[in-house]
């Protein structure tokens, strides 16, 4: 949940700073940092996923990096 609102935060602060230096298209740059934000958060989900399918590394309900943490809670 956190991950959540410091990425929204960040993406309309972004489009609102764009507006405001008069950037072209600030809405789908906007949109691009929405994009690269939800593809890490993927890939660091995927990652915390396969390190627990791996019997010695954890019990299975390990979280293994600071980003998945703040997705899960």
């Amino acid at each position: 949940m956190l991950y959540l609102s410091i990425s929204v935060l960040i993406v309309i602060i972004s489009i609102y700073a764009f507006k405001i230096n008069r950037i072209s298209s600030p809405f789908s740059k906007g949109v691009i940092l929405a994009f690269f934000f939800s593809i890490m958060a993927v890939v660091c989900l995927a990652q915390n996923y396969i390190v627990s399918l791996i019997p010695g590394a954890s019990d299975g309900i390990a979280v293994s990096n600071q980003i998945a943490r703040w997705i899960i809670g």
